[in-house]
């Protein structure tokens, strides 16, 4: 069943269309496509039947009931990924981290669904206390697209974590940081010496 799409999928979902997804019943746990488990979880859910092998399963691949919950928002992302659904993914990456406030993951699915600018920099520290330096270059990287709600504070640890040199990332997002911190003339001295900037 490996040449159905994703996209196909989570649009059977979406629309409830069951007798699509019955192929599911047979290779949910199989290890063919990493989001068939999360797929019939959901399917399960929806269908308001019970889903608790599921959540072994999903548990036992996982290693803890935190990482679970996390698994799940990231599959309830792919399939709820509108604006208005991102309620649905944030909730579960909300019980992941009351299991374990220490999952970088969730705090990081958080701040992805929800705007929530407090998980950001929990898990940018978190990322940066368990040496995950590539991890942590890449989410930098990807805030630039997400600027809003951060204070002054979180601002000055961005900028420590830019130019850090154990940590990888653009150099454009120090241009964003040290805007925001309204550091202007070190800002333009940076911009110019730059061959491109994107913004």
């Amino acid at each position: 069943m490996s040449n159905i799409d994703d996209k196909m999928i989570i649009n059977w979902i979406k629309n409830q269309e069951f007798s699509k997804l019955t192929f599911l019943d047979n290779c949910w746990q199989s290890h063919e496509n990493e989001w068939y488990l999360g797929f019939y979880y959901f399917i399960q859910y929806i269908k308001q039947e019970c889903f608790d092998d599921v959540i072994a399963e999903v548990t036992s691949r996982h290693g803890d009931e935190s990482s679970t919950y996390c698994y799940l928002g990231d599959t309830a992302h792919k399939i709820y990924s509108s604006f208005n659904e991102q309620h649905i993914p944030a909730c579960f990456y909300r019980h992941a981290i009351k299991l374990n406030p220490n999952n970088a993951h969730a705090h990081w699915g958080l701040f992805i669904t929800d705007d929530n600018t407090n998980s950001c920099i929990t898990s940018l520290k978190l990322d940066y206390e368990n040496n995950e330096f590539e991890l942590l270059g890449r989410k930098i990287d990807d805030l630039r697209f997400r600027l809003s709600g951060f204070t002054i504070q979180d601002w000055q640890f961005i900028k420590s974590l830019t130019q850090d040199r154990k940590v990888t990332c653009r150099r454009d997002m120090l241009v964003f940081v040290l805007f925001y911190l309204d550091e202007v003339k070190d800002c333009l001295a940076l911009i110019e010496s730059m061959e491109t900037v994107s913004v």
